[in-house]
């Protein structure tokens, strides 16, 4: 499903985006690394939102099917 395709597709960015803020992170000092820190919280607050909406969009697909098969 595109919607699928696309939502996965985001979530593959997010997770290189967040990969790259943890590293530099990691060679940060104090003031940056709070700074990283909260955006780093940021987007696992969307990837977890946008994990959840790729969830329901996989059940509401499964579940259609089911009904087209069973008439």
């Amino acid at each position: 499903d595109k919607y699928e395709a696309e939502l996965r597709g985001v979530i593959d960015d997010l997770d290189d985006r967040l990969d790259q803020l943890e590293a530099d992170a990691k060679d940060a000092g104090a003031e940056a690394k709070e700074r990283l820190r909260a955006r780093i919280a940021d987007l696992k607050e969307r990837r977890a939102a946008l994990s959840d909406r790729l969830g329901k969009a996989r059940s509401a697909a499964a579940d259609a099917w089911k009904d087209i098969k069973s008439g």
